[in-house]
C-alpha cells in the first residue's frame, strides 16, 4: 500500500500478499459471478513493519505488516460497510490514509475462499494455515480493535502469512518490539507461522476474497454458521483489515491471542 503524506510525494507500497492459496481453492468460485463494489478508503497500523524479498524485482521491499481496515460502498447494505482483513497479494500496490474509489469484486456470496490476483498457487497446507491466520486476526481485531497488544498480534499475523506464502522471504524490521506486557514481535510471529497458537476458528468459519487486477487482494474473515445471505454479509464484518501494505523502497500477539 501507499501512505499518504502532505508533505511529500506519495510514496510507492508493494503489498506482499498470500497469494498462493486463492488459485486452488478459487477455481470453483472464479467461475462464478462476482459482486462489484467501491473500495473508498484504506487506514492501518503501521507500527510494524517488515522487509520482504520480491522476485519481481529481486530485490527487497519494507512492507506495512498489519492488517486493513476498508470503507467500501455500493455492495448491498448499509450504504457504507467497514471491513477488516489481511493482504493475500504480495506483487501489487495499494494506497492508506488517503481515497481510493477503486472498483473491486468479492466472491462472497459465491462460497468464499482465497483467490489470488497473480496466478500464483498454494498447497492445502498453506491455503489451510492462511484461512486460520485471517480468521484468528479478524476475531482479534473484532475483540479489540483499538488495542496496543492487538495491533502487535495482527501485524505478526500478517508477517506469517507473507512467511507462510513464500517461505524465507520475510524479515521482520524491529522485532523486538513489545507492547507493555506482551511478548513480543517475533515471538508472536514465530508461533503463528508454526501454527503453535489458540486459533480463533471453528467448523464453519471461512474466509473470502476481495480483489482488483491492477491493486493488491486481501481476505476477509467470515465467522459465520454456515453461507449467509449476500443481503447480511455486510452485518456480520467488522472492519475490513489486513491491507499488509509494502513501502516500496528502493534500497533496499500472551498466551491467550497465541
Amino acid at each position: 500500500m501507499k501512505a499518504s503524506n502532505k508533505s511529500a510525494r506519495l510514496r510507492g507500497i508493494k503489498g506482499l500478499a498470500v497469494a498462493a492459496g486463492l488459485a486452488v481453492l478459487g477455481t470453483a468460485s472464479q467461475a462464478a459471478a462476482w459482486e462489484t463494489f467501491t473500495l473508498v478508503n484504506a487506514s492501518m497500523n503501521q507500527s510494524y513493519r517488515a522487509t520482504i524479498y520480491n522476485s519481481w524485482i529481486n530485490g527487497y521491499e519494507t512492507g506495512i505488516s498489519n492488517g486493513v481496515t476498508f470503507n467500501v460502498s455500493g455492495y448491498d447494505t448499509p450504504p457504507t460497510t467497514t471491513l477488516f482483513g489481511f493482504c493475500i497479494d504480495i506483487y501489487h500496490n495499494m494506497y492508506v490514509n488517503t481515497t481510493l474509489n477503486y472498483t473491486y469484486e468479492t466472491n462472497q456470496d459465491t462460497g468464499g475462499g482465497l483467490v489470488t490476483n497473480t496466478g500464483t498457487t498454494l498447497d492445502e497446507t498453506q491455503i489451510t494455515a492462511i484461512s486460520r491466520l485471517v480468521n484468528t486476526g479478524f476475531a482479534l481485531h473484532a475483540a479489540d480493535p483499538n488495542g496496543a497488544e492487538t495491533a502487535l498480534k495482527t501485524a505478526a499475523i500478517q508477517a506469517a502469512i507473507w512467511a507462510i506464502e513464500v517461505p524465507g522471504a520475510v524479515t521482520l524490521v524491529n522485532p523486538n518490539a513489545v507492547v507493555g506486557g506482551s511478548q513480543t514481535y517475533q515471538y508472536f510471529f514465530d508461533h503463528y507461522v508454526s501454527g503453535d497458537y489458540v486459533s480463533s476458528v471453528d467448523a464453519n468459519d471461512k474466509v473470502f476474497t476481495i480483489r482488483d487486477g491492477a491493486h493488491q487482494s486481501f481476505a476477509i474473515g467470515w465467522p459465520v454458521d454456515g453461507v449467509p445471505e449476500p443481503s447480511t454479509w455486510a452485518m456480520m464484518l467488522m472492519g475490513f483489515g489486513g491491507l499488509g501494505a509494502v513501502l516500496r523502497s528502493r534500497r533496499k500477539l500472551a498466551a491467550a491471542a497465541i
